[in-house]
């Protein structure tokens, strides 16, 4: 048979025990008259009834406490994912925008090769398969589980890729009017690839912040949720 451990004034076990430790085992329990036990069970309701409501106004005290700090903790957290997710945005349209551009300035190229007005069209957007390269980079972007960093490197190495083409076209297109659709076009194409880079740039520098925050209120919360429980 087990029994229950009950804890016992320190005078009464002293005073029974002769110096044993204040939690009752089963065979201290034994040893106790059923008169012995009951005066010492009413003795511990007596002083829990004088030591708990000192303990719940601590536990109060400290939930009062940390109550405005998980608030605070709360706002910096949502305040960094704001941020996050404005910055993600930013980068995903720019970077769909840039891509759909890029589809109608290659037709528009064609276009403007078989009716003989872009003369020398650049060789290397052809010969080294720059749009195939490119749609391939975008491809893993769109559809692999990628870090940050990994993400930015496909991203410099989609901004080298083009970053030639639209220095060839600004150059050869700058005189020519009928051309200039096809330069703006580019130079379009160029402020866009260069706002989604800056972009992912200001999330990887904002990631160990956003971490930090999110760590930070999930502390402060599991500590306040403990003294609470306490309550």
């Amino acid at each position: 048979m087990t029994f229950p451990v009950i804890l016992l004034p320190e005078a009464y076990i002293y005073q029974r025990l002769a110096g044993r430790k204040a939690v009752m085992d089963a065979k201290a329990l034994l040893a106790l008259t059923p008169e012995e036990l009951a005066k010492a069970v009413i003795a511990r309701r007596h002083e829990l009834g004088e030591v708990l409501p000192d303990i719940v106004r601590e536990r109060r005290k400290e939930a009062d406490y940390l109550a405005p700090l998980v608030e605070e903790a709360l706002k910096e957290r949502d305040k960094v994912t704001s941020e996050v997710q404005s910055l993600k945005k930013t980068r995903d349209e720019s970077q769909a925008e840039a891509r759909d551009l890029r589809v109608k300035l290659s037709e528009m190229r064609e276009t403007l090769m078989s009716e003989g007005r872009l003369k020398n069209p650049n060789p290397a957007w052809a010969k080294e398969k720059l749009a195939d390269k490119i749609q391939t980079l975008e491809e893993k972007l769109q559809t692999s589980a990628l870090s940050l960093n990994d993400e930015r490197k496909l991203l410099r190495e989609m901004r080298e890729l083009t970053r030639d083409h639209e220095d060839w076209v600004a150059k050869r297109a700058a005189s020519d009017p009928d051309l200039k659709e096809y330069r703006d076009g580019w130079e379009l194409h160029k402020d866009l690839m260069d706002t989604a880079n800056e972009s992912h740039e200001k999330l990887i520098a904002l990631a160990p912040k956003s971490e930090e925050y999110h760590k930070k209120y999930e502390e402060h919360r599991q500590v306040q949720k403990e003294a609470v429980g306490q309550l």
